[in-house]
């Protein structure tokens, strides 16, 4: 876990909720999507693209996000898009900004 507390639900609402009051979007990239789990049931569940997971952790007031940050950007380096500056100064931009 990124962080200490002990019901990730919560956190992960009361988060969102702090975002919107910011006047944050990221939450507005977040979609709801049904996972399957391990009893073969569907379950909603948020799902979100690097960019958008890489704002929330940064949102994220732990220093266990550092690892997850410095992850997250070599999965964006590491990619085959076309755009490899692009995705560096993005980057470069969401990681200074922490």
């Amino acid at each position: 876990m990124l962080t200490e507390s002990v019901d990730a639900g919560a956190y992960w609402r009361k988060l969102k909720q702090r975002l919107n009051n910011e006047g944050s979007e990221v939450v507005t990239n977040c979609h709801d999507l049904k996972f399957m789990a391990n009893d073969g049931k569907y379950y909603p569940g948020d799902a979100a693209d690097v960019e958008t997971l890489l704002r929330i952790i940064q949102s994220i007031p732990s220093p266990k996000a550092e690892p997850f940050k410095l992850w997250l950007a070599k999965v964006v380096l590491n990619s085959d898009s076309s755009d490899g500056l692009k995705n560096y100064e993005f980057l470069n931009n969401v990681i200074c900004q922490a």
